[in-house]
């Protein structure tokens, strides 16, 4: 009885399709999901994009890189990046990112 189990449970478990299960999910204002595509092309409407994250999160900055590549693509390489305030302590960071002293 309890082999018949293990076998019902592990192909229960089989049968489940990790292909369906996604890393992230863009939602509009009404919590409908949208795809990255469609995110992209909407973006390009605007002058100004700010892209929140959790600074220790790879999924963040992957979604970061590709909506970044999207807009360049979209907008034919027309867009500027900005990066965050540094703290002082980072002040050296800022520097070879602005090519001067700060």
């Amino acid at each position: 009885m309890k082999n018949i189990f293990i076998a019902i449970l592990l192909a229960g478990f089989c049968s489940l399709r990790g292909q369906d299960f996604k890393a992230y999910q863009f939602y509009d204002k009404k919590g409908k999901g949208v795809k990255t595509d469609q995110l992209i092309k909407e973006l390009t409407e605007y002058d100004v994009v700010f892209f929140g994250e959790n600074h220790n999160s790879s999924i963040n900055h992957w979604l970061q890189l590709k909506l970044t590549e999207g807009l360049f693509e979209k907008k034919n390489g027309q867009i500027i990046l900005g990066a965050e305030m540094f703290e002082e302590r980072q002040s050296g960071s800022a520097e070879s990112i602005s090519g001067r002293k700060i």
